[in-house]
């Protein structure tokens, strides 16, 4: 066979101390090869191919154990026991293991005697590798990881389902591939010891559930940290510190083969041909290759976000140029051929920015995936039996929403875990609900907007203990009674909670705060439900995306105003009598029985003049709280593409943006939730909040 030279000297350094390095990549240069040069001999063999072998693992044993790498030593003297005891026909599946364990252990970066140390981190230079492979890893790396992490919490609901486990290991097999095409040893390593792990239970020997099952979770976790590694490393100093945990995780995956006498399978079997065995009663049958309609899917071109915004932004540019051009232009002053030229441009700007906004928006699945494991998680973290149902996942969003989704979610559904979820089953069952609790997760579209819901069947929110808390905090005077939606709106405020004590999951009053400044962020809104004993649904509207909005355009003086349509809820022209001013107290509209703060916009902003005898006024709503926007005048409504305001250090109190009118002019966005915010602020140091519809 020839695999090894007649004498294998030790590794060593330029002053003869033993060098890991050179010990490392020598060997794996040595046992690359090694696979079909085993399975061609093990089917013709020959004496002299068994000598090499002995030879070659005895000198690997040797110099391995002068370097203190004590796990490459064991498995190189288990194949020369393999080959003395049992032959190279015979024991062709042992060796082969073991080969493919000592080749992962050298792959995975850090010193030869890192096994030895379990406590010692490892280290990658990045520098020294092709930078456009890298980051064509990084690009792909996390879809698969989605796909295997999906994969395996549908194999929880479903231990059974082959696609799914089949897909799962499809998925580590091509991370695994990619890592090790771009240099990457460390998560190449442990992407095969997920795989590894995944084809136990493909052939029987294990079944992916609870410690198992976690294992493989753990997998998916420890490589997306990696790759986020990598990506902070790039960013920095281009070394990859990989944490001494990950080579332990790789051997619980892929433990070492047994030193007994059970053989077991592996891919050399099947490397040469061989039918392999599948173990009785325990075997997962091959899924069905799907059918080529199915499986088929459409070709994605990857491009850098910076450009595709720059696009977007220059869609709008277009856009804001033609409608300018139209404003300027008198069509009946104009020959036919050039009215015509000038629909054609309205057309083509309008399906640009259609095509332009299509390219930014991407499915929910990828969020909510994120969820799915979370609340798992989390329910096993409580003890709590929860499942969660999801609906809704391909219902797509600017991916810019997408983005500052994830946190608002996290927090509403640890809320519902920790919260809402009774701790006890037998207290849902004697309340003639299931013992498996349920959290809903939904998104759907409704008028022009998104609507997401996190909905749970547990406690409700305790109105009693809220009200109490905000007592007890000054926040409400004794015997206070306001409406629901004002104790409602107590949950979100910093540092609020009814916990009554600290765990690593809530209590410490920072969740719900979050999720406003978020969907303040995302220009949102928030309702709640809340039925004590049966459940809480948080429902709240989104924006499909954050670079075009429908407003409605108002005129204050001299200035134009621009409110997003998703905030108003009508449009009214008070008289007199619908306007009440108490004593020492704000102006209040009459809105449907009930009386409502006003905000005179010509005041809040400074502009010259006061508003015509037949000024308008916009209801909008936010955090529960509706408030009178009153102005001159309503002067139409409009899409417009939103400019943020650059330079400016925390921009302007109740201004979300500008946009460029068809006349030329700027035109302020109005930032609703700031507006309500400081409308009811004003209103509790008047102690006359009043109430709202």
């Amino acid at each position: 066979m020839n695999v090894s030279p007649d004498k294998c000297p030790v590794a060593t350094g330029p002053h003869g101390v033993p060098d890991a390095g050179a010990f490392r990549e020598r060997w794996r240069r040595e046992l690359e090869p090694l696979d079909g040069m085993v399975l061609t001999a093990a089917a013709n063999p020959a004496a002299d191919d068994l000598d090499d072998l002995l030879c070659l693992f005895h000198d690997l044993g040797c110099e391995a154990v002068t370097l203190g790498d004590r796990g490459v030593a064991e498995r190189a003297r288990e194949v020369e026991n393999v080959l003395l005891d049992e032959g190279l026909s015979a024991g062709v599946d042992r060796i082969l293991d073991a080969t493919d364990w000592i080749l992962h252990h050298l792959a995975a970066g850090g010193e030869a005697g890192a096994a030895a140390d379990p406590g010692r981190d490892a280290a990658v230079e990045l520098r020294s590798l092709d930078p456009d492979t890298l980051r064509d890893f990084l690009d792909e790396a996390d879809e698969h990881l989605q796909e295997a992490e999906a994969r395996l919490l549908a194999l929880e609901q479903a231990p059974d389902a082959t696609e799914s486990l089949n897909a799962a290991f499809r998925a580590f097999h091509t991370l695994k591939g990619m890592a090790g095409f771009a240099g990457l040893a460390p998560v190449q390593s442990l992407a095969h010891a997920a795989e590894h792990h995944l084809d136990r239970a493909r052939r029987g020997e294990i079944a992916l559930v609870g410690d198992d099952l976690d294992l493989a979770l753990a997998a998916t976790d420890a490589l997306k940290r990696l790759s986020a590694d990598v990506a902070a490393a790039l960013r920095g100093d281009g070394l990859l510190r990989v944490p001494a945990a990950v080579s332990a995780l790789a051997a619980r995956l892929a433990p070492p083969p047994p030193s007994g006498g059970l053989v077991m399978l592996s891919r050399g079997r099947e490397r040469a041909g061989e039918p392999a065995p599948p173990p009785a009663a325990a075997a997962v049958a091959a899924a069905p290759s799907p059918h080529p309609a199915a499986s088929a899917q459409r070709e994605a071109v990857r491009v850098s976000a910076d450009r595709l915004d720059r696009l977007v932004d220059t869609i709008g540019e277009l856009v804001i140029i033609e409608a300018m051009i139209r404003r300027t232009c008198d069509p009946r002053l104009m020959p036919v051929e050039q009215q015509r030229n000038l629909e054609r441009l309205a057309k083509l700007s309008r399906e640009l920015q259609r095509i332009g906004l299509d390219v930014r928006m991407v499915p929910v699945r990828p969020v909510f995936q994120k969820m799915t494991r979370l609340v798992r998680d989390l329910a096993r973290k409580s003890g709590r039996d929860v499942e969660l149902r999801t609906g809704g996942e391909e219902t797509e969003l600017d991916r810019s929403v997408v983005d500052l989704l994830t946190d608002p979610l996290i927090h509403l559904l640890r809320n519902a875990v920790d919260h809402g979820i009774e701790a006890d089953p037998a207290q849902r069952v004697a309340a003639g609900k299931p013992a498996r609790a349920t959290i809903g997760l939904r998104a759907y579209h409704e008028g022009g907007s998104i609507v997401l819901e996190v909905e749970d069947d547990g406690r409700g929110l305790d109105r009693d203990a809220i009200l109490d808390k905000a007592i007890r905090r000054g926040l409400l005077p004794p015997g206070a009674q306001p409406p629901d939606h004002a104790i409602h709106d107590l949950i979100f405020l910093p540092g609020f909670s009814t916990a009554t004590q600290v765990t690593e999951v809530s209590g410490r009053g920072v969740g719900l705060d979050v999720v406003r400044r978020n969907l303040e962020e995302l220009r949102g809104g928030m309702e709640i439900a809340s039925e004590p004993g049966r459940g809480c649904r948080f429902r709240f509207r989104l924006p499909l995306t954050l670079a075009v909005i429908d407003g409605l355009t108002l005129g204050v003086g001299d200035e134009t105003y621009i409110v997003p349509t998703l905030a108003v809820r009508r449009v009214v022209r008070p008289t007199p009598a619908d306007i009440v001013r108490p004593f020492d107290g704000d102006e209040l509209l009459r809105d449907e029985g009930a009386l409502i703060p006003l905000l005179r916009l010509h005041e809040r902003f400074g502009v010259p003049g006061g508003e015509p005898e037949r000024s308008v006024a916009l209801v909008v709503e936010g955090d529960g709280c509706r408030v009178g926007l009153v102005a001159d005048d309503l002067l139409g409504q409009q899409q417009v593409v939103i400019k943020a305001f650059e330079g400016t250090d925390g921009g302007v109190p109740g201004i979300a943006g500008g946009t460029i009118l068809p006349d030329g002019r700027v035109a302020l966005i109005l930032d609703i939730p700031v507006l309500i915010r400081s409308v009811r602020a004003r209103c509790e140091r008047g102690r006359a909040m009043p109430a709202g519809a």
